[in-house]
């Protein structure tokens, strides 16, 4: 999606380090240009803007295990160094690339280990990587494993990729609003693909694309018809916007049949793992929100959209799933009110799992079975940290403030 094509993985000179990522690292121009002057002759390409995988060895060169802490985006990482017999494993902050990994006797006439990454469980299953030893990376976790001599794989080291300050002092959603368009900004800027959005009469969706009208950039907005009354704000969203092409989808039963066979057959067979949600237990597939996400897919992929900005995790870190500390589905932690010392509730279950993981997964199988990738604006810890910075009255004081104060601001419809 960056860069020229570039073909996988990326190695050192001396192929004693490889490296193999997904996704996106926005800030690789930055870190290109603090590296170039000292990566020397240990990057075959000079020029690390090239694409943004190239920037991952000359980062681990000059920053060593913790070169993830450098990082900006939204990524699954595997680096293995084999001459210092380690291998280093990162998702970003929200895990928003899954990542599966796992090790299992290769060969049943010695003690060898095989050790096996990859994007989805199946790809460990197929390969014969036991369930008990198949393990997702968490989020906000760099793990970092050694090769041992009797070909074992042990954790030498454990780190966050980012560290939230919980002091909560801020008494405007000022910086918010900033933050926000910015992390929509840096998820637009230079891409090569047409974006898209799937457009709501609500809070997030509505922030996003308000974000890309101020940023004048060019997108399709897509909407599934129902019976629903919100049909007016969101012609006044079309309205408003000069830059939005906006596509409605009727959606018939033969339809609806047909894409969730297509999703039974395609998508990763997740399983639905937060207790308290109503589709615990359900595989992705049979989630009504992802056949309608599926049936918006099919459309804008034949358009050449292949970038989804999406909306998912503003409920999990801003609202949980609450309205005046009245949970609005059962899957709410707390209530929605957030207390004076934020470190008594921080981090919450769905911070980081929960609703966060699930969700995060539909999107992304979702997404897969199309082949089109999902940028999440709301999850850039930037905006979080912003977030968490404002006083607990402030983020008391009105379902989504920040979003609301952002959306006021401009005079955009909202319901």
């Amino acid at each position: 999606m960056t860069g020229t094509p570039t073909l996988q993985p990326f190695t050192d000179d001396d192929n004693n380090v490889v490296a193999l990522f997904n996704g996106e690292i926005y800030n690789y121009v930055d870190l290109a240009e603090e590296l170039s002057s000292s990566s020397g002759s240990e990057n075959k390409h000079n020029n690390m803007t090239l694409s943004d995988g190239y920037v991952l060895i000359p980062a681990y060169r000059k920053w060593g295990q913790k070169f993830i802490n450098h990082l900006h985006g939204e990524y699954a990482i595997i680096l293995v160094d084999f001459k210092e017999n380690i291998v280093i494993l990162s998702t970003d902050v929200f895990s928003t690339k899954p990542l599966w990994y796992g090790s299992f006797d290769c060969n049943a006439t010695s003690s060898g280990k095989c050790f096996v990454a990859a994007s989805y469980e199946t790809g460990l299953e197929v390969l014969g990587v036991p369930a008990s030893e198949r393990h997702m990376a968490k989020a906000n976790q760099v793990v970092v494993l050694s090769i041992a001599s009797d070909s074992a794989f042990r954790e030498i080291l454990n780190y966050n990729v980012f560290d939230f300050d919980l002091n909560q002092y801020k008494n405007t959603t000022n910086d918010w609003q900033e933050a926000f368009v910015k992390a929509v900004s840096i998820r637009v800027t230079g891409i090569k693909h047409r974006l898209f959005i799937g457009l709501s009469s609500g809070y997030d969706s509505g922030a996003i694309m308000l974000a890309l009208e101020m940023l004048q950039k060019e997108l399709f907005a897509y909407h599934v018809k129902t019976k629903a009354d919100s049909n007016a704000i969101i012609q006044q969203r079309v309205d408003f916007c000069h830059y939005a092409t906006s596509v409605i989808i009727e959606v018939s039963q033969e339809q609806y049949r047909q894409e969730k066979e297509f999703l039974e057959k395609r998508c990763e067979p997740y399983l639905y793992q937060e207790k308290e949600s109503s589709q615990y237990g359900f595989k992705v597939y049979e989630d009504k929100a992802s056949i309608g996400l599926s049936l918006i897919l099919q459309q804008v992929r034949k358009l050449g959209g292949l970038i989804y900005l999406s909306g998912s995790g503003a409920d999990e870190t801003i609202s949980d799933y609450a309205l005046n500390g009245k949970k609005i589905f059962k899957h709410s932690n707390f209530g929605g009110v957030f207390p004076t010392n934020l470190s008594d509730i921080f981090p919450w279950h769905s911070f980081y799992e929960g609703t966060q993981r699930d969700y995060l997964m539909k999107e992304e199988i979702t997404g897969g079975a199309h082949g089109i990738e999902t940028r999440y604006p709301f999850l850039d810890p930037y905006v979080v940290q912003e977030y968490l910075w404002l006083t607990n009255d402030i983020k008391n004081s009105e379902y989504k403030r920040p979003v609301a104060d952002f959306l006021r601001s401009q005079n955009f419809p909202n319901m």
